[in-house]
């Protein structure tokens, strides 16, 4: 897989979950989001070996990513708690702790490194190092921990769940559970003889599913909120092609009732190039609405088709109104 691939995945998912940024309970999963978009970002070789000549080199670097997976695993963890279980502040803190004894050992261990040659792949070169071993018997403790913990919390609510959820809290479990088994299997390749099948059959496995993992993992996360943002433009758009529509029928009442128009802008051809096509769709009906109000004591009557499309219009903000209220519970997760 282009290394390039999941981190672009990753910042799009991050600024898909920038408006949610002033939501206490939307945090964990941005900043999960945010911390795994840096760390898959260092982990391009390219970018690798530039950051690691930065803080001079001996793969420190391998440690600064590592400390950025870890801790994007700690706030997915915390947003899957807060999405099913809001109120386990204990939890929380026994987590938080449990974290900061990982990163920390994780960190102290570089100073017993000897990895002179600045490589991405520092694991499979120098990873049968007893200081090597350490680091990743603590990172890989987290992953096993953070992945059980996500298969207890996922599991028993799959089968409440329905559409959109379900299926993203499917993505979830399938991520870790592939990390629960590829965290053993980090570990058992550093025995196995370099150079041979067996440990190139690892290493290249490891590579490609750590992607898959962190993928699975975001995308689901993610899933209803992306579903809840693409139903909101479709409807923004239609709200742009219906504003065309009812101009006959806005101009035919509103123009003799100009003290009611609060937007006497005639529509412009550009207009669904603009995020407020849907306030001014609205804002156009209410004064259709008004209008036919007082032009009903002068006997005025509207014509079917015009009182279908007027219908057809409020239903439609009728659902966006609806899409708007998914979109701020999609945001929670």
């Amino acid at each position: 897989m282009n290394d390039w691939i999941p981190a672009v995945i990753l910042w799009c998912l991050t600024l898909v979950r920038l408006p949610t940024i002033r939501i206490r309970e939307a945090l964990p999963a941005f900043f999960g989001s945010l911390f795994a978009s840096v760390a898959f970002t260092l982990y391009v070789p390219s970018v690798y070996l530039a950051v690691d000549h930065v803080l001079g080199g001996g793969n420190a670097v391998a440690v600064v990513l590592s400390e950025f997976v870890v801790a994007a695993l700690w706030q997915i963890q915390r947003s899957l708690q807060v999405a099913t279980s809001p109120s386990t502040a204990a939890c929380g803190k026994a987590w938080r702790a449990w974290w900061a004894i990982c990163s920390v050992a994780m960190l102290l261990s570089f100073s017993a490194w000897n990895a002179p040659l600045s490589t991405r792949w520092v694991v499979s070169v120098y990873g049968a190092q007893p200081a090597l071993l350490v680091f990743q018997a603590f990172a890989v403790a987290f992953i096993m921990t953070v992945s059980i913990s996500a298969l207890k919390i996922c599991l028993p609510r799959l089968t409440k769940m329905r559409g959109l959820f379900r299926s993203g809290f499917s993505m979830v479990l399938a991520g870790f559970a592939l990390a629960l088994a590829l965290g053993g299997l980090r570990l058992l390749g550093n025995f196995l003889e370099s150079g041979s099948e067996p440990k190139a059959a690892i290493e290249w496995l490891y590579e490609t599913a750590q992607q898959v993992i962190v993928i699975l993992v975001s995308l689901g996360l993610s899933l209803p909120r992306l579903a809840a943002i693409a139903q909101r433009l479709a409807l923004t758009l239609k709200a742009a092609k219906m504003l065309r529509r009812i101009q006959p029928i806005w101009w035919k009442l509103a123009s003799s009732e100009m003290d009611l128009v609060i937007d006497s802008k005639r529509y412009s051809r550009a207009e669904f190039l603009t995020i407020k096509s849907v306030a001014r769709l609205q804002r156009r009906i209410s004064e259709i609405r008004d209008s036919e109000i007082r032009a009903l004591t002068r006997g005025y009557v509207m014509d079917t088709q015009s009182a279908e499309i007027v219908r057809e219009v409020e239903t439609l903000l009728y659902d966006y109104a609806d899409g708007a209220t998914n979109s701020k519970k999609a945001a929670m997760r």
